[in-house]
């Protein structure tokens, strides 16, 4: 049970945070996230737990789980760690949907879910997938994330789309003009101005040690009351 909780809550957080927060609304607040958070764990509890009614095997499950990896987390692993200035998140993103549409659509039997493609050598009778296509799954995966990376960088480099309009994920933004290049130079040479009279209207007025109102005066007689 202990297990379980902890795999239900790391699945949720990462929903929170690497797609609602960083992905989907920048600017949640800590309540909206927690309401998310909550939300994703209930989704998932619900998800797992008729996942685990419908299967006859724990042993089945995890089969299927190290599968799903293979065909859609190995290839975004090996490509970010080895080739990490080539991809984006577009790239991560798409190769991710990939993965997972071509490793559900040949079908798993056991779960109930008929396969949509029917590869070369498709055995009618057991209704199996002969063809490796988990192999061709994740192998599509990864060209898909390196080419869509490589796609989406020529597009926003070359600005034929502007990134501060259609970088929704957020990975261009240094292509993207900050607040001063914004600024025409009328507009900065008046901002100038601005900047420059506050800094006089605030800043302390400097004294002289001889013009300084707070210079403490001594008369002689002052003096000869110090004398031993």
């Amino acid at each position: 049970m202990a297990s379980a909780d902890s795999i239900i809550l790391s699945s949720s957080s990462m929903f929170t945070r690497n797609i609602y927060k960083l992905s989907l609304r920048s600017q949640a607040t800590e309540y909206e996230l927690m309401c998310v958070l909550r939300v994703s764990v209930v989704v998932v509890s619900i998800v797992s737990c008729y996942i685990a009614l419908s299967s006859s095997s724990i042993y089945y499950l995890a089969v299927v789980c190290s599968d799903i990896v293979y065909v859609v987390l190995f290839p975004q692993l090996v490509v970010v760690v080895h080739w990490a200035n080539q991809v984006n998140s577009y790239g991560c993103l798409v190769s991710f949907i990939l993965g997972l549409v071509l490793r559900a659509t040949g079908g798993e039997p056991d779960l109930g879910i008929p396969p949509v493609i029917k590869y070369p050598w498709y055995d009618e009778t057991a209704r199996r997938q002969l063809f490796p296509y988990k192999t061709l799954a994740m192998l599509l995966s990864a060209l898909s994330l390196v080419l869509i990376s490589q796609l989406v960088s020529y597009v926003f480099h070359n600005r034929i789309l502007d990134p501060e309009q259609w970088d929704v994920l957020n990975a261009f933004q240094e292509f993207c003009p900050t607040e001063s290049q914004k600024r025409t130079p009328k507009e900065s040479e008046h901002l100038n101005v601005h900047i420059i009279k506050y800094r006089k209207t605030n800043e302390p007025h400097s004294y002289t040690s001889e013009s300084s109102p707070y210079q403490p005066t001594t008369t002689p007689e002052d003096k000869n009351k110090f004398r031993f």
